[in-house]
């Protein structure tokens, strides 16, 4: 049997020098949320890694997965793909505390729904 050989951990100014440029070029991390109706039923329903070229997104319950241009266009994305109509509206959180700039997306279902019975 191969065995894996034994880990050295790299220590002193080579260790820190890895870290940082590992924490330099890291993605930013982010959340898609679910508005339910009020703002206090809220679920997360997938999270994001963004990179300087691309985003990837893989939904909680690990059965969807979307890469996409930017973290707008993911929830967009994610908005159309989703199957339940009680949704109100999707979130971008960014889980370094920032605040988005990009307004919550309403899922298109929702404003369909809306659009034909007035």
């Amino acid at each position: 049997m191969n065995e894996l050989p034994e880990v050295q951990l790299a220590r002193g100014a080579f260790g820190d020098h890895m870290l940082d440029i590992a924490r330099e070029e890291a993605p930013r991390t982010f959340a898609i949320v679910e508005e339910w109706g009020d703002q206090h039923a809220v679920r997360v329903a997938g999270y994001g890694l963004a990179f300087d070229d691309r985003v990837d997104v893989n939904s909680v319950e690990g059965d969807f997965r979307l890469s996409s241009q930017s973290p707008e266009s993911a929830l967009a994305m994610f908005g159309v793909s989703t199957g339940l109509a009680d949704i109100k509206q999707l979130h971008l959180v960014w889980l370094d505390g920032a605040l988005s700039d990009v307004p919550p997306f309403a899922v298109l279902r929702a404003e369909r729904r809306a659009a034909s019975s007035a």
